[in-house]
């Protein structure tokens, strides 16, 4: 398919839309994911009236590190895409339309106990999504040491976890953003292992089952003003840093549990004296340092 330079001028596309820098280089491709709507992958995918029907297809018309863009305008579990769905193309954008939805954001509902999303790939967005997963895996899950992905105002209702990296995944450079993780998230809301150079900000945690932040080992990680309803009266239940960590600061977050003081400490700091940077954290309205 022959390139079109100018494809994100158009007054059809979505203005506004938070992409990253270089954004205007690539192509849009738009897909509507649900078997009741105009979603067809024998369509040209350049319109929003003529969306492609699986996020897979819409992946494979994109072209590595040329900035390219998949807008899903509505999804649930459309007939033939592939689970979990592999990005697998450098600096691709998937950003939900919102209003577009009947949920009001799309929500990828995979089929069968998977993730949604794979990362696959280097200097991957995800925005303004909705995310279900299967019973044993996490809505977003790392394959290898991919870097530079941004995930950001996603809303993770139902799985083990919200995101998960485990060792050797992520390696560099994840910002996780004003993201909301339910309640009925029965593993934990982020896992990380080995997340460098790497900040989650501005998140909201609804007494997910488990720990809301688990960092196993990073360095010059920064985790800043989110807000924890932790699931129960028990240590590092709010975030967890694993004994190797280090460099890591942490400021401006609250947790607690209930709308008394919980009595177990919400921050948990495995690391040495000296490794870490806690400047100033609440449990209930006070102030305090890790356990």
């Amino acid at each position: 398919m022959a390139k079109n330079y100018n494809r994100k001028s158009p007054a059809f596309y979505g203005g506004g839309l938070d992409l990253q820098a270089g954004a205007n280089r690539g192509q849009v491709f738009y897909v509507n994911g649900t078997d009741w709507g105009d979603g067809d992958n024998a369509n040209d995918g350049l319109r929003p009236d003529t969306p492609f029907l699986t996020l897979t297809y819409a992946l494979a018309q994109c072209t590595s590190e040329e900035f390219d863009t998949i807008v899903v305008v509505d999804y649930w579990t459309p007939t033939g895409e592939t689970w979990p769905i592999a990005i697998d193309k450098d600096q691709v954008s998937i950003i939900g339309a919102p209003g577009g939805s009947f949920n009001r954001w799309a929500c990828i509902h995979p089929a069968g106990d998977t993730a949604a999303f794979e990362v696959q790939a280097m200097g991957v967005r995800i925005q303004d999504l909705y995310f279900d997963a299967g019973a044993a895996h996490a809505a977003i899950e790392f394959s290898g040491g991919k870097e530079r992905t941004g995930i950001f105002n996603c809303n993770f209702m139902t799985g083990a976890r919200g995101i998960t990296g485990v060792a050797g995944s992520p390696s560099f450079g994840v910002e996780i953003g004003n993201c909301f993780f339910s309640h009925s998230l029965t593993g934990g809301g982020i896992y990380l292992n080995n997340p460098a150079v790497s900040r989650i900000h501005d998140c909201t945690f609804d007494r997910v089952v488990g720990v809301a932040i688990e960092i196993v080992q990073a360095g010059h990680m920064q985790i800043l003003d989110n807000r924890i309803g932790v699931d129960s009266d028990v240590q590092g239940r709010g975030i967890t840093l694993g004994a190797s960590c280090a460099r890591c600061l942490v400021d401006g977050n609250t947790a607690n549990f209930g709308s008394t003081a919980m009595a177990a400490n919400p921050y948990l700091d495995s690391g040495g004296a000296t490794d870490n940077d806690w400047l100033l954290n609440y449990r209930d309205i006070t102030a305090t340092l890790p356990a």
